[in-house]
């Protein structure tokens, strides 16, 4: 079960993250970052960056632009970032205000579920139960594939089901069915934020 201290953290490197890629970019949508590089350097661990970057195309507040992790800040995200910083003490749309985190000792991988439950793949710091939910949207999005590549498209799903949740996934096939994942969704905005969830896991198995 997720703890105040949790959510808050999560809640801080959302934004931490949101903040870094409006000033690397000038505030200009038209410009891209890697948002892995972007978490990365900002010290937050992988097992986390997904959930950063997710809940960001999500809400609309950045656009995701397929493999290697590439996005753009939206006009929404812009405004996030500018209302924050003349109001730094009170809550936006997305943001609460500021609260202090005090930690004590060492802190290992933090860890959440829904509800009382958490139910985490161990070996690659993914929630089954995302991964599960990951692969029933890309399940849901297998009729708007092009007929010809649909078998493949369903191949795929599998294959990205069983490594994630496997105990020694393995990373190159999992990059190659997740590369045919995107080739054949990119071009439906609709699924920006499944593909930024999928880059994610991606991630979290390969480090890259």
């Amino acid at each position: 079960m997720a703890t105040p201290e949790d959510i808050a953290r999560r809640e801080s490197d959302r934004f931490r993250v949101l903040e870094a890629i409006y000033d690397g970019t000038g505030g200009n949508h038209l410009r891209f970052a890697r948002f892995f590089n972007v978490a990365t350097g900002l010290g937050i661990p992988q097992s986390e960056q997904r959930d950063a970057l997710s809940y960001l195309t999500r809400s609309g507040l950045l656009d995701f632009h397929g493999s290697g992790g590439g996005v753009t800040i939206t006009l929404a995200g812009v405004n996030e970032v500018e209302a924050k910083r003349r109001k730094p003490a009170e809550p936006t749309e997305h943001f609460p205000a500021p609260v202090t985190i005090t930690i004590n000792g060492n802190v290992g991988a933090i860890q959440h579920g829904s509800g009382n439950v958490a139910n985490v793949a161990q070996q690659i710091g993914m929630k089954v139960d995302e991964v599960s939910a990951l692969v029933g949207e890309l399940r849901a999005a297998a009729p708007e594939v092009e007929p010809a590549k649909r078998k493949r498209f369903e191949a795929a799903v599998n294959t990205v089901e069983k490594l994630a949740k496997s105990g020694e996934p393995d990373g190159d096939a999992l990059e190659l069915a997740a590369g045919f994942l995107e080739d054949s969704l990119s071009p439906f905005i609709k699924y920006a934020g499944t593909l930024a969830t999928l880059q994610a896991i991606v991630t979290a198995v390969t480090g890259t």
